[in-house]
């Protein structure tokens, strides 16, 4: 891959066919265990043990979306996402999507519910 080529890759020129294409054919590495890192905005991302999949940080602007502050917090599995101002406070909502996703938190609350059955 030219260095011209990899500098619109890293613009974001080149569609996103062509640069899953490039990185499949092995010019570019992507991580097995950080798969939504070539996605724009991308910040950091955590499975989510309530769904088994990961719940994404971004920095909204570059994503694409509006919002109030400039990160957003997506629960994958649910479409649903939190903003916040700081990269701190997108990771606490990284790791605990209850907090904000109302399917997570149903989830949280069913298996409370069958724990707390077990116990009884």
């Amino acid at each position: 891959m030219t260095v011209q080529n990899w500098n619109k890759l890293l613009d974001g020129e080149l569609g996103a066919d062509l640069a899953h294409h490039l990185r499949d054919e092995g010019e570019i590495e992507m991580s097995s265990r950080k798969p939504f890192n070539d996605r724009a905005g991308y910040v950091a991302s955590r499975i989510n043990p309530l769904t088994g999949i990961s719940n994404v940080i971004y920095i909204a602007s570059e994503q694409g979306i509006e919002a109030d502050k400039k990160y957003v917090t997506v629960c994958e599995a649910h479409h649903t996402m939190v903003s916040s101002s700081s990269i701190p406070t997108a990771r606490v909502d990284m790791k605990d999507a209850s907090k904000w996703c109302e399917t997570c938190q149903h989830l949280l609350e069913r298996e409370e519910a069958v724990a707390t059955r077990r116990w009884q």
